[in-house]
């Protein structure tokens, strides 16, 4: 839920910044007990500017991040398919913060970002008709904007399976997931749009995500199809 509110520039309900400023100020006396990679590149995105994080819990959580990835001397060496679809959520997740708002943690940011990017994009650029990871990868770097021609290339993959009638659009998926399973790979491709500034493009995608939502047996939570 903490990705959600950042990404779209809302506050935080109480609770979502209560539970966000837990995972990261926890006490580990000294142990460096590093929580689940993906948790915490949400609840820092969320809380990177906010004065109750330290710096040194800052940095524990960009540790806990990156405490899956290989190292960068043998990055060039390991075949980026191996840790699948965690680095492109990874820098999606990460895509909200701004460096400079933590000086003393912006390079350490920036490695990390930058080996997450390496690896969500050459895991995308490998795969073969995969919408999805596609839609995921183009969301990521786009937002992340340091690669945006290899966006917008993963966002070209993915249109070869989106589905237009009207004025909407949907990306069909190569599996079928959960009851709607046009839903994440459309809203990932209409974050990529946006932030690629295609407007026209997302909008028809957008339309459809609202239609999946009215027309759902059961309402699809938007919040979470990505």
């Amino acid at each position: 839920a903490a990705g959600a509110f950042t990404m779209s520039g809302q506050p935080l309900p109480e609770a979502v910044d209560a539970s966000a400023l837990e995972w990261l100020t926890y006490e580990d006396h000294g142990r460096e007990r590093l929580r689940d990679p993906l948790r915490s590149a949400l609840a820092l995105a969320a809380l990177w500017a906010d004065d109750r994080v330290s710096d040194e819990d800052a940095a524990r959580a960009l540790r806990a991040v990156s405490q899956r990835l290989p190292a960068d001397e043998v990055l060039r060496e390991i075949e980026p398919a191996a840790f699948g679809d965690e680095p492109a959520w990874l820098l999606l997740a990460l895509s909200p913060i701004d460096g400079a708002r933590r000086p003393a943690l912006r390079e350490d940011l920036a490695r990390t970002r930058d080996r997450v990017r390496r690896l969500a994009s050459g895991h995308a650029a490998s795969a073969t008709d995969a919408p999805l990871v596609w839609a995921r990868a183009a969301a990521a770097l786009a937002l992340d904007g340091e690669d945006r021609s290899r966006a917008a290339e993963m966002a070209r993959r993915a249109e070869r399976h989106v589905i237009r009638v009207g004025d909407m659009a949907w990306v069909e998926p190569e599996a079928e997931r959960g009851p709607e399973p046009r839903a994440q790979p459309t809203a990932l491709l209409a974050l990529a749009r946006l932030a690629l500034d295609q407007r026209a493009e997302a909008l028809a995608l957008l339309r459809s995500l609202v239609d999946m939502h009215l027309t759902a047996p059961r309402p699809i939570d938007l919040r979470r199809a990505v």
